[in-house]
């Protein structure tokens, strides 16, 4: 508000009593206004009235702007008088823009106890912006051909009904002001005019667009017709009919305001078509289509109805809702859409909509209808309607639950769209928002809607529609494919549970006649007849040598075969106890030097420097498999060289690493990624199952278990760590 507004707000009673209602209403009511010595004692009583007053220097002009409405006095400077005339409006667009000025003013401004405070001191230092507003249309003439004819500024933007354009054309006291705005367009000064171009002044607009004017076609003018540069801004809401001047203008030079109108404009540029373009439209005979917000619930309602009975061979239809449909069912869309199926040039039907059981049955009993009528002309046109193709379709569109706090379904909503879309003919569409869905009256639930007959526009909705009748078509796919997967897996599961009891039973019946295999070949290998020649004592010897050793590999075998078995079935099952490391050790490499040929290899055991022993908690048979594992392997795989063990503790992490390295071929680069899983070998001998037991074992125990290929090239090292105690 400028100076003059805080003492009607005291003076007159009603104004009072307004803002005293409104704050006791709950409203928050911020004041901007420019606070002076005149008006210094009534805006200290404005404090009180309001949440905030706040002071900006230079204000002119008047505005008041809600979260839905926006309100300005026409009459700006007259002193003690309220307006008689106001401009109101409730789009929102004008709402967002005036909000939007306030709060860019807002911000500039300081609070009005630091202003009062800089006045009772003395402190006072302003810079004027001038705002008027001119109602007389000679003054109005004057101030035009003043602005422009004098500006230092020679890029001005437009926007504006091209009868502004026919203005400047046929005043001829507007010469020298249309000379100017063509040369600064000719100098690269970038004047550019934004208007809606039809028939009626395609004319003009080509003239100007010859001279060198830059113009831009939109079809939603904004309710004013403003022109901006970068230190001026003229305003008028005169439709400036036939060319005749604007009788009124609001002239401003404030800042936030030119700021304001300049992003304004840069938005409808952005937004708007060449002209040359949409005269070629216009000249060509294209139809222009339209696009139209309609706020009025019933409008909404009669349109839908409308367009589904004008329907010539196509609709196309979303309902986002449960509740969607039963309301569109309940004003007889649904029934018109099943009449218009039925007809004898027969409209296609497709609709997407969430569904259950009561609505499939209605929908069943639709479709089975339209079936029984196509059966009967089938007997008549056999093979004619089998390949017709059917002409009402509905399809299931996701839905996901709304879940209360106590964990009850509260409501169902669409994953896919919010809003209910109409595609007619594919040349006309209607897009309809929820205001609120648990209403049952169609009326009562809805609140805007876009109606479109624009190709883009209509041609944008079918590619949505089409899209999601896609996902619903491979969702039904993906649905009966995981369907399949699942009848699938759990005929693998039997089938591995069948294998795994194989396996066990083969397991534990391949072990029995072992046993006793090993224990009477060896007690023959004791008892070999010393009558016998030497040759055929050690003939009998070998041969005992190798059944006993195909019986140790085949024992080997089935241990291995249970301990997978075991593993996998997560029943490893240890004896835990307080061994001493080293012990463990020294055993696995005694064993291994007395059972393998190892003549050209060292078996070694190294500790680091700290000799005390190394106690653990572990299953003493299990850790020996490991490590006897780890050593047997790299037997396996080197020719010579050597094997050293090692031992070190880790202090610090309370942990050991043992290490067993090798110096023969290494690990196949095939084999690494896999190292560790079953039957991961690259070798004719063994099955590849030592090293995935001996890796669940010390990580059973805690552990952990890896490998590497020596830095040198020869050889690898394998390691595992335990906690230690």
């Amino acid at each position: 508000m400028n100076y003059t507004r805080p003492t009607l707000a005291i003076t007159i009673e009603p104004i009072k009593v307004a803002f005293n209602d409104a704050k006791e209403r709950g409203i928050k009511l911020r004041y901007l206004t420019e606070i002076s010595k005149d008006n210094i004692s009534f805006c200290k009583e404005l404090i009180p009235l309001v949440d905030e007053l706040r002071h900006l220097d230079g204000i002119k002009g008047d505005f008041m702007v809600s979260e839905s409405e926006y309100l300005a006095p026409v009459i700006l400077f007259e002193k003690g008088k309220i307006a008689s005339e106001a401009i109101y409006s409730n789009q929102k667009e004008i709402v967002d823009q005036h909000q939007y000025m306030f709060d860019t003013l807002w911000n500039k401004a300081v609070s009005a106890e630091q202003r009062i405070k800089e006045i009772e001191d003395g402190v006072i230092g302003q810079e004027h912006y001038q705002t008027i507003f001119l109602e007389n249309p000679s003054e109005v003439s004057e101030e035009i051909k003043k602005a422009i004819n004098t500006s230092e500024d020679d890029s001005w933007s437009i926007c504006s009904t091209f009868d502004g354009l026919l203005m400047i054309t046929c005043n001829k006291d507007f010469e020298k002001m249309q000379g100017r705005l063509l040369d600064g367009s000719k100098r690269g000064n970038n004047t550019r005019w934004v208007g809606t171009i039809n028939k009626d002044n395609v004319q003009i607009v080509k003239a100007y667009l010859d001279l060198g004017m830059k113009i831009k076609h939109i079809n939603n003018m904004p309710p004013m017709n403003f022109a901006v540069s970068s230190k001026e801004l003229y305003i008028t809401i005169d439709e400036m009919k036939g060319g005749q001047i604007a009788k009124n203008l609001l002239i401003s030079n404030e800042p936030p305001y030119i700021r304001h109108y300049i992003s304004i404009f840069e938005d409808l540029w952005n937004k708007s078509v060449p002209a040359k373009q949409m005269i070629r439209e216009i000249e060509e005979g294209v139809i222009l289509g339209k696009t139209e917000v309609i706020q009025s619930p019933e409008d909404i309602q009669q349109l839908f109805i409308n367009m589904v009975k004008s329907a010539k061979y196509e609709v196309l239809l979303v309902l986002p809702t449960l509740n969607a449909f039963y309301r569109e069912e309940r004003i007889g869309i649904m029934e018109l859409l099943k009449q218009a199926a039925e007809r004898e040039h027969r409209i296609n039907v497709r609709i997407l909509t969430p569904t259950k059981d009561t609505i499939e049955d209605k929908l069943q009993n639709m479709i089975s209808a339209s079936q029984q009528r196509d059966n009967k002309r089938e007997e008549a046109e056999q093979q004619q309607m089998k390949s017709k193709r059917k002409n009402f379709d509905i399809r299931c569109i996701d839905v996901e639950s709304i879940i209360e706090n106590n964990g009850a379904v509260a409501a169902k909503r669409s994953a896919v769209t919010t809003v209910t879309i109409v595609v007619v003919d594919r040349e006309e569409s209607l897009v309809i928002e929820k205001k609120d869905d648990s209403k049952q009256n169609f009326i009562e639930a809805v609140g805007m809607a876009t109606y479109s007959n624009s190709k883009p526009t209509v041609l944008s909705y079918v590619s949505i529609f089409e899209n999601l009748w896609k996902q619903t078509e491979l969702y039904q796919q993906l649905k009966e494919s995981n369907k399949q997967l699942e009848e699938a897996n759990e005929q693998l599961k039997k089938h591995d549970k069948t294998q795994k009891e194989f396996i066990n039973i083969a397991a534990h019946e391949l072990r029995t006649p072992i046993q006793p295999i090993l224990g009477l070949t060896q007690v023959i290998y004791s008892k070999i007849n010393e009558d016998e020649s030497p040759y055929e004592k050690q003939k009998q010897k070998e041969m005992l040598e190798v059944v006993i050793r195909n019986a140790n590999r085949l024992q080997h075998l089935s241990e291995d075969i249970l301990d997978v078995t075991r593993i996998e079935s997560q029943n490893l099952n240890l004896k835990l106890e307080l061994l001493n490391l080293d012990e463990i050790i020294l055993d696995a490499i005694n064993d291994a030097k007395r059972s393998q040929t190892i003549k050209s290899v060292n078996l070694l055991y190294q500790r680091d420097k700290d000799n005390s022993a190394v106690f653990i908690q572990a299953d003493r048979r299990r850790l020996y498999q490991v490590i006897a594992n780890l050593i047997s392997n790299a037997i396996k795989f080197t020719k010579e060289g050597s094997i050293i063990v090692n031992a070190k503790k880790e202090e610090n992490e309370n942990k050991v690493i043992v290490s067993v390295k090798d110096s023969g071929i290494g690990i196949h680069r095939e084999v690494i990624p896999r190292l560790f899983q079953r039957f991961a070998t690259k070798s004719y001998q063994g099955t590849g199952l030592g090293l995935y037991i001996s890796k669940s074992i010390v990580e059973a125990h805690g552990g952990d278990m890896w490998a590497q290929n020596n830095p040198d090239g020869k050889g690898s090292a394998f390691y595992f760590t335990l906690p230690i105690v």
